[in-house]
């Protein structure tokens, strides 16, 4: 079962962009559709935002050196490259 659609006019994904949604299940990317594909779960319109599945910010603050007793650099890059959405 699909947790989330995010609906975007600018889904880039290898140097071409589209007009989809991005399927998101169990807090990973599942699948790039058409814009018009029926899903039964939230839906989330960004409009024209741009949305890079699978990029991750090369400028990111790690907390290290210090308070690494809740984030340092292996767990920070892990999670960046697990895929996983937050758990606001």
């Amino acid at each position: 079962m699909l947790d989330l659609a995010i609906k975007s006019k600018n889904i880039i994904i290898d140097k071409s962009n589209y007009n989809g949604l991005l399927l998101v299940q169990d807090g990973r990317i599942a699948d790039v559709v058409p814009a018009d594909t029926a899903v039964a779960c939230p839906v989330l319109e960004v409009g024209d935002r741009a949305v890079l599945p699978g990029v991750i910010d090369p400028h990111v603050h790690i907390n290290e050196p210090g308070r690494t007793e809740w984030e340092g650099f292996d767990t920070a890059t892990r999670a960046a490259l697990s895929g996983e959405l937050p758990r606001w």
